[in-house]
């Protein structure tokens, strides 16, 4: 499996990456739309441009396109438009320069790709094509979205095959980055969930009495996602993705066994705690940790050498913005309160 730079754009499912290069550059429908940018030439159409934002948007920020968007979302959305103009016309650049190296991308591996994100949603064709369309995507689309990425991957490649080391020792690394390989101390608690503190009270009122949290948990939680498995939730550390009243509420009791005396409020309603496990914080050792850090620093040394690539193609690229669509120009306006468009050159 095959990772991308940090700064290649996008990937289209958490936890999955491009996996293959090698047969067309991907060609976009006819687009008659007002020009908006060249990029050494090419010209960048205003519906090709804003089609590609909005798929940007929705993958990178979970938005559904196919709802119609609250006024505070699609006002951010407004405000980034024309900046993200830069980013596109870096992949433009890229792209560009992958075809002028030759880099090819092998029609089996887009396929297989689109095949691997249908099942990491787990539906058949016709859900997938539903999928694809709260994305801005079509069946169609979703290949040549597929296949420019893999043009850019292919080019990062082939730009840093040659760098097989990286330039510091997976000691100094491991020295310098202590809390990358530091486990913070991890509980694993049951809740009761229920709607108000009275009801809470007086759960606690009943454990007090020697009643089984198991048994209460099926009768009174409210939480539907834990209740079958009794209540439990975690492991989970001081960072955990729960509300942080929940998460004070669990590291404020001492001992496996204990359970919050008083009702724990959150956004959800009131919250009875009890401890079931604590894991103690560890550090992973450096022989544990050497390949990781290895293939850490290796990853590192080949990233910044793309991206020093990267910015001599940015620089020596020959970008024109259209009046009013200049993401410099907007800049500058922003900057002076001032805001008005302008046409721009950046090389």
């Amino acid at each position: 499996m095959k990772r991308l730079s940090k700064i290649l754009i996008l990937t289209l499912a958490a936890a999955m990456f491009l996996t293959g290069c090698g047969s067309k550059e991907a060609k976009p429908a006819a687009d008659d739309s007002k020009v908006i940018c060249t990029v050494n030439g090419e010209e960048i159409h205003e519906k090709t441009y804003n089609d590609w934002y909005m798929r940007t948007m929705a993958l990178s920020m979970g938005i559904d396109l196919t709802e119609e968007m609250d006024e505070s979302t699609q006002a951010m959305v407004d405000s980034y438009r024309i900046g993200y103009l830069t980013s596109y016309a870096g992949q433009r650049v890229l792209i560009q320069e992958a075809v002028k190296l030759g880099v090819t991308v092998n029609e089996t591996d887009v396929e297989a790709y689109v095949k691997d994100l249908q099942t990491s949603y787990n539906v058949d064709d016709a859900g997938f094509t539903e999928v694809l369309k709260t994305m801005g995507f079509t069946p169609e689309t979703i290949r040549d979205y597929i296949r420019e990425q893999m043009m850019i991957q292919g080019l990062y490649e082939k730009k840093t095959e040659s760098i097989t080391q990286g330039d510091v020792t997976a000691e100094a690394y491991y020295e310098q980055h202590p809390s990358q390989f530091t486990i913070k101390e991890q509980r694993t608690v049951r809740h009761i969930l229920v709607e108000t503190e009275d009801e809470a009270k007086a759960i606690i009122q009943s454990l007090d009495g020697g009643a089984d949290f198991t048994v209460l948990v099926k009768e009174k939680s409210k939480d539907a996602g834990s209740v079958e498995s009794g209540g439990v939730i975690g492991p989970f550390d001081t960072d955990g993705n729960y509300v942080q009243e929940f998460i004070d509420g669990t590291f404020s009791l001492a001992k496996v066994g204990d359970y919050t005396k008083n009702p724990v409020k959150t956004a959800y309603g009131y919250h009875i705690i009890v401890l079931d496990e604590i894991t103690p914080a560890s550090t992973k050792t450096l022989e544990e940790v050497r390949s990781a850090i290895e293939d850490e620093i290796l990853w590192d040394a080949r990233d910044a050498a793309f991206e020093e690539h990267y910015n001599q193609l940015i620089e020596s690229a020959d970008i024109k913005y259209s009046e009013g669509f200049d993401p410099n120009a907007q800049t500058d306006a922003d900057q002076s309160d001032n805001p008005s468009g302008s046409t721009g050159t950046s090389n």
